[in-house]
């Protein structure tokens, strides 16, 4: 039998449950970010540089578990708050 491996998955679009709660776990991470760029793009900045540098040392050093998904949970939770501050600031709740 011809099982698939995890990257012949991914690219079949194949998530597994585990996939599924990294993307899911990373997203408040991403959204955290986005406040820290809010209040200070030093702070944001230095928060992204910190998630990435871990995400590649796990990926490339450590574990080798596609950190890509992680990162694309990451990129998730900060889009939707990028989304959710421009429409607050479209009704007057929030400026940009």
């Amino acid at each position: 039998m011809n099982e698939l491996n995890d990257i012949q998955k991914w690219r079949k679009g194949i998530w597994s449950t585990l996939d599924w709660k990294r993307f899911i776990l990373h997203i408040p991470i991403g959204m955290i970010n986005f406040i820290g760029f809010t209040l200070n793009s030093g702070i944001g900045f230095a928060f992204f540089i910190g998630f990435i540098i871990y995400e590649l040392n796990e990926d490339l050093i450590h574990l080798k578990d596609m950190a890509f998904k992680d990162i694309i949970g990451w990129l998730f939770g900060f889009g939707i708050s990028i989304i959710t501050l421009y429409i607050l600031s479209l009704y007057g709740i929030m400026r940009i």
